[in-house]
């Protein structure tokens, strides 16, 4: 499954050509560069010199070991525009968290790109197991990244590691403060509406459905039912599926303190 995401890439130069008429001189130093898939040959994106390459290749390996190492297996691998991004999720079934009588899956999101959209992402999570063809229910808690470019320092000496170990690391500390608040808290239906909002209008049926079923009274209830449908209902092939999923948490939660 990872395997399907380390292909090649990359870098070539973007040589500039004269408009018609106006000499045949190129310009080697346009200040840009391609990035080239190798085994397709497809462009995946024309970016600044001072953009820093960093391969899924490297990402992984150094998020790998230390998965591992945490007893994480990997739970689905999706590329967008031909690669040029990618969104890697490991579960940590071995390892629940229980709160309020709930066992709740640590789960690690990581992503980058080549296009300059997602800087290197690690993004951590819980989730419940809500149904036996495990699908599951939670939210991004823990957020560390590093941009891409040749100033980071994030980028060198092994730091894609560390991001991934203090992510980890971090999960449990969130977990033990932040869900049980959410599970305290009453929810004001102004919120319910904002929520709603946020989704396609083509999943707005499903999450009113879902809402009439299970009468929401805590902003638990809330974040249960906006990830139900981003679970269940939402195609997980479209990008937009994953980036309101990455940033529903930190909306629920916002209102929840409000």
């Amino acid at each position: 499954m990872i395997e399907q995401s380390l292909f090649p890439v990359k870098e070539v130069p973007a040589i500039g050509i004269p408009l018609v008429g106006k000499g045949t001189e190129t310009y080697d130093n346009t200040g840009y560069k391609f990035i080239v898939r190798e085994d397709t040959n497809d462009v995946l994106s024309c970016v600044s010199t001072e953009y820093q390459l960093v391969t899924n290749q490297e990402v992984m390996d150094k998020a790998l070991p230390i998965i591992e190492r945490m007893k994480g297996t990997v739970d689905e691998v999706k590329t967008f525009s031909q690669g040029a991004r990618t969104n890697w999720v490991f579960k940590f079934r071995k390892n629940p968290i229980t709160i309020n009588g709930e066992k709740l899956f640590p789960q690690l999101n990581i992503k980058n790109s080549y296009d300059g959209s997602t800087q290197v992402d690690v993004l951590g999570g819980a989730f419940r197991l809500v149904c036996s063809n495990g699908l599951v229910v939670g939210r991004i808690i823990g957020h560390k990244s590093a941009r891409h470019s040749i100033w980071n320092p994030k980028l060198q000496n092994g730091h894609i590691g560390e991001l991934v170990e203090e992510t980890i690391e971090n999960m449990e500390t969130v977990l033990n403060n932040e869900f049980p608040k959410l599970m305290e808290s009453k929810l004001r239906k102004k919120d319910v509406v904002k929520v709603m909002q946020r989704f396609p209008t083509t999943q707005i049926e499903n999450m009113v459905n879902y809402l009439t079923a299970n009468k929401p009274e805590t902003y638990w209830d809330l974040f249960n039912a906006a990830t139900w449908v981003l679970s269940h209902v939402s195609n997980r092939n479209h990008a937009t599926t994953h980036k309101l999923e990455a940033e529903i948490y930190q909306v629920i939660k916002k209102m929840a303190k409000a």
